[in-house]
């Protein structure tokens, strides 16, 4: 069976993101390595659905839609329905910390 067209350039654009995550993470830039590691794992989430739209079908009518712009908002229920719901969370996580970086006492952080 052929694999999905955009497969495989969602899987080759997230190893680029999470290439670039690692030396942005070593450079000490962790809030853009943080949104970078966030594109991975989205990218990836959408090969992956892309893969197995037929049994992501039955619960979303416009697959073909999310497969391609991957929403985060519903980024946590695709991932979960791939088996990826923990890191779902993380991901969620590492894109808070982008958009607020972490709380000075810790309190707020995840």
């Amino acid at each position: 069976m052929a694999r999905p067209q955009g497969v495989e350039s969602r899987k080759a654009e997230a190893k680029a993101e999470l290439k670039l995550a690692l030396v942005l993470a070593r450079e000490g830039y962790l809030r853009n390595a943080a949104g970078k590691l966030f594109q991975a794992f989205k990218s990836y989430v959408a090969a992956l659905a892309g893969e197995r739209r037929h049994e992501l079908k039955t619960r979303w009518r416009d697959v073909d839609k999310i497969i391609a712009y991957m929403p985060t908002r519903v980024l946590k229920e695709i991932a979960s329905a791939l088996g990826l719901e923990k890191e779902g969370y993380v991901a969620l996580a590492l894109h808070q910390y982008q958009y607020n970086s972490p709380d000075p006492e810790g309190g707020m952080s995840i």
